[in-house]
């Protein structure tokens, strides 16, 4: 579901990118006010449209109203309204969007609606050349933006529905070498809603089974969240992924590292190579360290809706199934930590037997490198020892 969005969210970008970008085709450098409805002729067949407003050749910056982006007689992109204030050669690598607000915006081939497009201090140019950067902020700079909403799409017998994609603010810090890492980002992606189209054949299966608790849609929200602190010489990296899916449950992936800052700054560029660098790789997992990590899950309901889905489809009785789970799930711990399940094997099995909040924890009291990772699948109870492993059971 999140690779979905992702590739929804760029092409949302990309559709917007080149509106921007096809001003630079235009051999006028002047303020162009319209009085009426102005077509500009663009390369490999684009023609962009617009009602009324002016656009400045020179930077792409304009007000425009009633605009159509067109490829070929096929309509890409339709806007109520798109304001823009930039600098820079749009196509350079110094063409920075400093805003740029839309309003209802249409992409009939993708069968897309938005409501609200907000873009601040981002650089189009270096993001469409990627080889170039060396790191973040020089694509985003602390009070950059990437906001949609109100967004509506189809996908396949699906409607969907969102409130609110929206990136966090970005900070940024430097490491002694004056190497800039990112110390604080994410995006938020907020009410997204599913919903099948009625008489179609995705009315079945799960959905069925949300109307039974009286859902009409499975709504969700999600986080993700990464950066770093930098403390004396040490880098500590954090990256956190949480996901609500509304009356159903949650989770929450929590996970913090650490690694010498030179060394970090040193891997970095054979890091950014455009071809894999293996030794590199290496490298960083021995370097890096975890330094701590957790994983809740909270089950309201999601499971029991998956449990009898799988049943429909193997025995036929969920209870049944879930009686078989549980019974496999004992003899693969008992096997695979003969050491420790005694005390892993109860929060696990209540979880399956009856949801509830299952929460995960990994304390390790020395620093273990990610390299050890392999080892620890041939020894996994000096895993748990290792890795100071907590598992605990609450019940809703």
């Amino acid at each position: 579901m999140s690779q979905f969005m992702l590739c929804r969210t760029q092409r949302i970008f990309t559709v917007c990118a080149i509106t921007m970008m096809g001003c630079l085709l235009m051999p006028s450098l002047f303020w162009q006010p319209a009085m009426a409805a102005t077509t500009l002729q663009l390369e490999d067949g684009f023609v962009l449209t617009f009602d009324s407003g002016r656009i400045d050749i020179a930077t792409g910056s304009g007000q425009m109203s009633d605009v159509i982006l067109e490829k070929d007689g096929e309509i890409l992109m339709m806007a109520e309204q798109l304001d823009v204030t930039a600098e820079g050669a749009p196509g350079s690598d110094e063409w920075v969007i400093r805003d740029l607000q839309g309003r209802n915006i249409e992409m009939p081939e993708q069968d897309m609606f938005m409501s609200d497009l907000s873009v601040r201090e981002f650089n189009f140019g270096l993001a469409f050349n990627t080889t170039s950067v060396a790191d973040a902020s020089q694509i985003f700079d602390e009070g950059g933006l990437i906001r949609m909403r109100n967004i509506n799409l189809a996908e396949g017998d699906l409607a969907i529905t969102i409130d609110e994609v929206s990136t966090a603010p970005f900070q940024y810090g430097t490491l002694a070498d004056g190497t800039v890492v990112m110390t604080k980002g994410g995006f938020r992606i907020d009410g997204l809603s599913l919903t099948p189209m009625r008489g179609q054949s995705g009315d079945t299966g799960f959905m069925k089974r949300l109307r039974a608790r009286g859902m009409d849609s499975l709504v969700m929200d999600m986080a993700v969240a990464a950066g770093a602190k930098i403390v004396g010489p040490e880098m500590q990296v954090f990256y956190r992924l949480s996901g609500d899916i509304r009356r159903l449950g949650s989770f929450d992936l929590d996970v913090e590292a650490g690694i010498n800052g030179n060394l970090y700054a040193q891997l970095l560029p054979q890091l950014q190579t455009a071809e894999p660098n293996t030794a590199a790789w290496l490298g960083l997992s021995s370097a890096a360290y975890l330094r701590n990590a957790g994983l809740v899950i909270h089950d309201t309901g999601i499971g029991d809706i998956l449990l009898d889905l799988a049943a429909e489809d193997e025995v036929g009785d969920a209870e049944e199934l879930r009686t078989t789970l549980r019974v496999m799930l004992a003899e693969s711990v008992r096997v695979t930590f003969p050491q420790n399940a005694s005390w892993m094997l109860p929060p696990i099995d209540s979880t399956l037997k009856a949801g509830g909040h299952l929460e995960i924890l990994l304390d390790p009291p020395a620093q273990v490198p990610f390299s050890s990772v392999m080892g620890f699948a041939m020894l996994p109870d000096l895993a748990i020892q290792q890795l100071g492993v907590q598992i605990t059971h609450r019940p809703n």
